[in-house]
């Protein structure tokens, strides 16, 4: 993609010089030096899944080669213990599920006072979601599309698309719930891994101190593997800046939040 723009640009030369008819004096095609020739292919960094999910579905409209679900279900399901919207069933009076997915869709109505209706995706199933006027109050700011929201509350029978839907009692963002639960940011590093890297850990864990998450180190060596905890000055907020940060160091699979 990002070479796009430089492919067109050559073509478009080339078409022109066809056009043209650029022959020698003898009728043959002039053959340009590939010295002369900018190659137009730019050596750029691989996107990340979620930037490529994300150019996907500007793009196409859809996710084509995931969801961007996919790498915060084991967080949700020991973290947040969100149900798959494909389990979910109708729940008693009073008694309510916590679910999580994206928002694929968001719909205002301001008829009866404002309330919302956003739609979840968790990669098994879709669910609508009510939030009427008294939580959208204080919830209106995180109802936003294309974004992870965890929500709790009853679910009733929808005869009108012959599904589940939900009145919401609660919304959460995925950081708010770590903010709020988290206890285990834990680090997997090998023998393999640089002292450089290691600084980089470091400054950023120090970044982000001054929180309630402890920090643990699975160090894995060639002959055997050991768990070191950091003390409570190296007790961190697990924000979402903080784990990108530190997935973007050792890899998507390196870190957890328990």
């Amino acid at each position: 993609m990002a070479s796009l723009d430089s492919a067109i640009k050559s073509a478009e030369r080339h078409s022109t010089d066809s056009a043209a008819g650029q022959n020698d004096i003898f009728g043959g095609r002039i053959q340009k030096s590939t010295q002369e020739e900018t190659p137009f292919v730019k050596d750029i960094q691989e996107w990340s899944q979620a930037e490529r999910l994300k150019n996907e579905k500007e793009g196409l409209g859809f996710y084509l080669s995931g969801h961007p679900i996919t790498p915060y279900l084991l967080e949700l399901a020991q973290l947040v213990r969100a149900t798959r919207l494909s389990t979910v069933k109708p729940t008693e009076k009073k008694q309510t599920v916590r679910v999580a997915g994206w928002v694929t869709d968001l719909r205002i109505n301001t008829k009866r006072g404002r309330m919302a209706f956003i739609t979840l995706d968790d990669d098994t199933a879709r669910m609508e979601v009510k939030i009427y006027s008294e939580l959208y109050a204080t919830a209106r700011d995180l109802l936003v599309k294309d974004t992870l929201l965890i929500a709790e509350g009853e679910v009733r029978v929808d005869d009108y698309n012959d599904g589940y839907t939900m009145t919401a009692k609660k919304i959460d963002t995925l950081e708010t719930a770590r903010e709020q639960k988290a206890n285990r940011l834990e680090l997997s590093v090998s023998t393999q891994d640089s002292n450089e890297l290691a600084q980089k850990i470091v400054a950023t864990l120090k970044s982000h101190l001054q929180g309630q998450c402890r920090v643990f180190i699975n160090y894995q060596h060639k002959e055997a593997q050991i768990e070191l905890r950091l003390d409570d000055n190296w007790k961190v907020k697990p924000n979402t800046s903080l784990i990108d940060e530190l997935k973007g160091l050792l890899g998507e699979n390196s870190v957890k939040v328990r």
